[in-house]
């Protein structure tokens, strides 16, 4: 547990402190501040990450099953076995105008984040050269979900 004050100021701020802090009770009240920061601005713009579908010649197919929770990757790199991929609560998956592009939104930076981690690491090809075999699903964008709206 963290020996710091959390208070509430005003409206719009509060006040995270902590008293005689040696150089690890700083780091912890940093990172406090981090992850509301991080809480408020999820709330009021939402986290936004955009993923391609990179491939050379076996196209990846993706279907996401909302009830389960769960997003299936198939056909990557001609390969039969079935890559599923579970999101948490909160995260919501589509896909978006462009051709093997797909959104991961949510107002939990960690959700958004691990979920597009996970489908990054589930197509990543093993014992194959990277450097010629760049097939996988890549992340090319981290916005908020509110300043792709107000553009």
């Amino acid at each position: 547990h963290m020996q710091i004050s959390i208070k509430k100021l005003g409206r719009k701020s509060i006040e995270v402190s902590v008293w005689f802090g040696k150089r690890r009770d700083i780091e912890c009240l940093n990172t406090t501040c981090s992850l509301i920061n991080n809480m408020v601005r999820g709330v009021t713009e939402g986290f936004r990450y955009k993923l391609r579908l990179v491939y050379a010649h076996y196209p990846i197919q993706l279907s996401v099953d909302s009830v389960k929770k769960e997003i299936s990757v198939k056909n990557f790199i001609g390969q039969r076995h079935i890559r599923n991929v579970k999101f948490p609560e909160g995260v919501k998956i589509y896909p978006s105008g462009l051709k093997d592009e797909i959104i991961v939104e949510g107002i939990d930076l960690r959700d958004v984040s691990l979920t597009s981690a996970r489908l990054h690491q589930c197509a990543r090809p093993r014992d194959k050269d990277i450097r010629k075999l760049l097939d996988g699903i890549y992340i090319t964008d981290r916005t908020t979900m509110e300043s792709v709206v107000a553009v």
